[in-house]
């Protein structure tokens, strides 16, 4: 958002604070949560890969047979769609959709990009501080400097760099492909009477 001036760059830092804070401690709630199920189900000695590995529950990794590449490129083009999609439902200028029915419609896409369409390669991480927070917290409680060395360092930043270029990509095609042709009117105006004749 801030990449197209929707959102100061003074309150980025803000929000990636709150982001990546938010993700450590919600994954902290799921480890104690889930921990005796985890221990019960899998051992005691907590594992990144193999056929008893529990840390993807809490970051991402992707397929043993998928390239870092393709991983890169899956990330790119999934948080493209959905910054698009984003960009689509809260521009007042597009459909006009009511305030409360955005997060509901944000989720929804993020859901279907996340599970049906991006979820195989790399398990969609799509918000960096989904992946990151939740990653730092395991290292520290049991599965080690493995989450970050996997496959010689060469995947945990990816979850960190993809998304946000994704993102700015999303969102500009959104603006060079629609916002700049929209025609100059009080859209305000014009929302206003549409609603009221909707009520009608």
């Amino acid at each position: 958002m801030a990449a197209i001036g929707k959102l100061s760059w003074l309150k980025v830092p803000h929000y990636f604070a709150a982001q990546y804070i938010g993700a450590f401690f919600g994954a902290m709630a799921t480890y104690f949560v889930y921990i005796e199920a985890i221990t019960s189900n899998f051992g005691v000695d907590l594992q990144t890969e193999g056929a008893n590995a529990t840390a993807s529950i809490f970051g991402t990794f992707p397929q043993s047979e998928v390239s870092v590449g393709t991983c890169f490129l899956d990330q790119v083009i999934c948080v493209s769609l959905f910054l698009l999609i984003i960009q689509a439902i809260t521009d007042e200028r597009n459909m006009g959709c009511p305030k409360g029915l955005i997060p509901i419609a944000i989720g929804i896409a993020d859901l279907s990009l996340m599970i049906f369409a991006f979820g195989f390669n790399c398990g969609a991480p799509i918000n960096p501080a989904r992946d990151f927070g939740p990653r730092l917290f395991s290292s520290l409680v049991g599965y080690g400097g493995e989450v970050f060395s996997l496959r010689g360092y060469n995947y945990f930043w990816l979850p960190l760099v993809a998304p946000h270029i994704g993102g700015i990509i999303g969102s500009w095609i959104y603006v060079i492909c629609i916002s700049l042709h929209w025609p100059a009117q009080n859209f305000d105006v014009e929302r206003t009477y549409v609603e009221m004749n909707t009520v009608k």
